[in-house]
């Protein structure tokens, strides 16, 4: 076999040992401001800067005293309503009763069925009262959207917090961003 010739030029990198430094800022790429939806006094931290947490898992508490009352309110006013529309429910039928026999007038049948139709009305709002009651109970804890880290705490026991005051934040997925 025919041996050809091969050129050959050694390759140098030239500039590597520089070094170049930029001043910048990096943060995860997903940083959740957590607060809580209904304002109250801190009952309850259970994080710190640092701590790894998983989705839904608590973070701080509010003192649910102030909604569980107001939900028990809201069951005792319901049982007072639902007692009254039995009642205006019975009336109607016995107004409804006495028209049909032409012992009542129209009038009379008319004001019976109002009464119930506005009793009826009343149980469903008492009825919503008490499930927003319930639900701002629920919004006295304060749990983690998605699994990350804690990065900063800003709120101690014992302390008033405004509805929608940043009080968490929560750095969560692998990106970084820098700035």
């Amino acid at each position: 076999p025919i041996i050809r010739p091969v050129r050959t030029q050694p390759v140098f990198v030239s500039g590597a040992d520089r070094v170049r430094s930029f001043a910048g800022t990096a943060q995860a790429a997903m940083e959740s401001q957590l607060s809580f939806k209904v304002p109250g006094t801190v009952e309850r931290v259970n994080v710190a800067v640092g701590d790894r947490v998983v989705a839904g898992q608590e973070l701080a508490t509010l003192e649910a005293r102030d909604f569980r009352l107001q939900a028990q309110e809201a069951e005792a006013q319901l049982a007072s309503v639902q007692a009254q529309a039995r009642n205006a429910e019975a009336n109607y039928a016995r107004v409804r009763a006495l028209y049909e026999n032409r012992n009542a007038s129209l009038n009379d049948l008319d004001a019976a069925r109002a009464a119930a139709e506005s009793a009826h009305e009343n149980v469903n709002s008492v009825e919503k009262r008490l499930e927003l009651a319930n639900v701002q109970r629920g919004y006295t804890r304060l749990v983690a959207p998605v699994a990350g880290a804690i990065a900063q705490v800003a709120l101690e026991v014992s302390e008033n917090v405004a509805s929608g005051q940043s009080v968490i934040t929560l750095n969560a997925g692998s990106d970084v961003e820098v700035e």
